[in-house]
């Protein structure tokens, strides 16, 4: 009997583990996805986007957060306008 008791506790603690693992996992997740607070073009895919007014093809979530916050002119969404204004 006192083997099955150990088996048990063994066996909660390796799913507690597991779970604690997961947690960190996704928690890192999260928070890769919210450096900067975003703002984002898409908080879930890679975008073209205009940065300091040349365009930047396949920006990360994590980087669109970074350039949108940068304060630099000429940087949003979408490739850069080319014809002139």
């Amino acid at each position: 009997m006192k083997r099955s008791i150990k088996h048990s506790l063994s066996f909660a603690a390796a799913v507690a583990l597991g779970a604690f693992a997961f947690g960190l996992f996704w928690s890192a997740q999260v928070h890769a996805r919210t450096v900067g607070g975003g703002p984002y073009c898409d908080a879930n895919n890679n975008v073209t986007m205009c940065y300091n007014g040349g365009t930047v093809s396949n920006v990360d979530p994590t980087t669109q957060s970074q350039y949108l916050n940068s304060g630099k002119p000429n940087t949003y969404c979408g490739a850069c306008n080319t014809s002139p204004p």
